[in-house]
């Protein structure tokens, strides 16, 4: 049912009634989230920074690109390494005694059947299922604009959207409106083309992945 660290016990015994004990656990990422620090890397990818942040290498599918210097300040670690797989459009997890860090996989099918009027009486099953459309995240492109210090110029990149096998159709031309393209200034120095090209493919995966959300039980 879990995999994970037992962190605290909380007996409780009652007179003549029912004795309980409340387990609290946590994954092993809850390490992570003890007290604040301050430091920085220098000639550093993302995933070896967050090998060292996480204590453990991660198993990572993401781009590996070098950053110049990146700094953690003031944040607890777990909280560090969240910004930095999100600004890459990674999500991170725990998968028993392994640190996940990985991009959702948009490229393949899930192989899952969803059903929700089927098999009314088993006992695993869909009570509910509450899908919501919104046009208003969709759009054409983002168009990532950053600045290298050392070159005084600025580095430009265009991302467009692109299908998934969800659908034949991108958010933008689903949502039948004129969706417009995003303007994303990076406050953090970008140092290269590539990265600006990391930074836009997570921006338009995120508004895309907003296009349809949905609540289940």
């Amino acid at each position: 049912l879990f995999s994970g660290e037992v962190v605290g016990l909380e007996p409780q015994y009652k007179a003549g009634g029912e004795s309980r004990l409340v387990v609290r656990a946590f994954c092993k990422l809850h390490k992570a989230t003890r007290g604040k620090k301050t430091r920085n890397w220098k000639d550093r990818t993302d995933k070896q920074i967050l090998q060292e942040v996480l204590g453990q290498a991660p198993e990572w599918k993401g781009p590996e690109i070098n950053h110049r210097q990146v700094e953690q300040h003031n944040q607890s670690d777990l909280e560090f390494a969240r910004i930095r797989a999100s600004r890459l459009g990674c999500f991170i997890w725990t998968d028993g005694d392994k640190v996940m860090v990985k991009r959702p996989e948009l490229d393949k099918d899930s192989g899952i059947t969803f059903k929700v009027f089927e098999n009314p009486n088993e006992g695993h099953r869909i009570k509910s299922f509450s899908p919501r459309m919104s046009s208003s995240p969709a759009v054409q492109a983002v168009e990532v604009r950053g600045w290298d210090p050392e070159k005084k110029e600025a580095i430009v990149k265009r991302v467009s959207t692109q299908p998934s096998p969800l659908g034949d159709k991108t958010s933008s031309s689903a949502s039948g409106a004129q969706a417009p393209a995003v303007t994303y200034n990076v406050d953090n120095p970008v140092w290269s083309i590539e990265e600006a090209q990391a930074l836009g493919e997570a921006r338009i995966q995120e508004h895309g992945l907003s296009y349809i959300t949905a609540e289940a039980e």
